[in-house]
Order: C-alpha cells, then sequence, then structure tokens
C-alpha cells in the first residue's frame, strides 16, 4: 500500500513539475498572395457577415449552434457570434486600422466556464506587387496545467493552422468568383 501511495504521489509531484515548464503561450501565423488589389481585400476581411461566404472559421456548439452577427462593419466591436447548446462564442473586432483587424475570441460554456481574452488574433493585408499579402495570426495562453498538458504536442496549433488556411483559400476564391 506504501508504494502505491509513493508511487501516485511521485506521478503528482512530475505531472505538476513538466507541466510548469511547458509552453504557456502560443501563436500561429500564416501568409498568402492573392491576386486582387487590398482594397476588395478588405472589403471582404472587414465584415463579419460575408466572413460566413470564405472563413473556416466555425464553432460547433451543439445542434444546432445559430450564429449572428452584430455591430457596423469594419468598426471596433463588430462581432460575429455562435450559439448553441454546449456554449456560445463570440469573435469581436477590437481594432479596425486601414491596414488590418485585431480580433478576440471569447468563449462561454454552459457549465459556467468562461475563457475571457485569452484568445486573439489580427488579419493584416497590404500591397504586394499587383496583388495583396493577407497575414492571419492567432495567440493564445494556457493558463492551467490541464491546459498546457493537452496542447504540449500542438493538436491546437495545427487546427489553427489548418483553419488560418482553408479561410485564405475561401478568400481567394471569393475574390475571384466576384
Amino acid at each position: 500500500m506504501t508504494a502505491v501511495v509513493l508511487s501516485l504521489a511521485a506521478s503528482v509531484v512530475v505531472f505538476v513539475a513538466v507541466g510548469q515548464v511547458l509552453v504557456a503561450q502560443w501563436q500561429v501565423s500564416t501568409s498568402r498572395s492573392l491576386a486582387a488589389p487590398p482594397a476588395r481585400v478588405a472589403a471582404l476581411l472587414v465584415d463579419l457577415d460575408r466572413w460566413a461566404e470564405w472563413s473556416a472559421v466555425r464553432f460547433e456548439l451543439g445542434a444546432p449552434t445559430n450564429r449572428r452577427v452584430e455591430g457596423q462593419p469594419g468598426t471596433v466591436g463588430h462581432a460575429g457570434i455562435w450559439e448553441g447548446p454546449i456554449g456560445s462564442a463570440t469573435l469581436r473586432f477590437t481594432a479596425v486600422r486601414e491596414d488590418g483587424v485585431e480580433f478576440a475570441l471569447r468563449y462561454e460554456f454552459a457549465g459556467g466556464g468562461l475563457d475571457e481574452g485569452r484568445l486573439s488574433g489580427k488579419v493584416e493585408w497590404r500591397a504586394d506587387g499587383a496583388g495583396t499579402l493577407v497575414t492571419w495570426t492567432e495567440g493564445g495562453r494556457l493558463d492551467t496545467l490541464m491546459a498546457r498538458w493537452s496542447n504540449w504536442f500542438g493538436a491546437l496549433q495545427d487546427h489553427v493552422r489548418q483553419v488560418q488556411g482553408a479561410s485564405l483559400g475561401g478568400l481567394e476564391r471569393a475574390l475571384r468568383s466576384e
């Protein structure tokens, strides 16, 4: 019995010690050159209602998950909101510039858990020859040991990278079809 207790205690100590060393912040950035002038690109990026046409940013929060958009496109506070039985997710513009938008992601779970201000990002654009270079960057904090351990192998970053790449590909297709 003593050996079992000591073994469990050692496991807890290792879990906590290694968890303290694991990375507490992450950032992912994806860029793509698009064959469209910056003004056309910006028109799609500053309007969250139009993101549904091209973006892979979607939150599945149980059936049914409903999406709505609040606020004026191209302004601070403009938001896309997803709500479902599991909770809600809000992507809200926190800054809008001539060359980009910054946003915060907020999750609120039905059981009362809230993760506010931990995930943020920006989408920036600039002229690139006859087209536009778009760079999408997202990052966040992993404040708990469980979050650090669950992200140890980078699954969150891989998912974000896939969403960014699919979104920029969708943006490119949307621009071609206009």
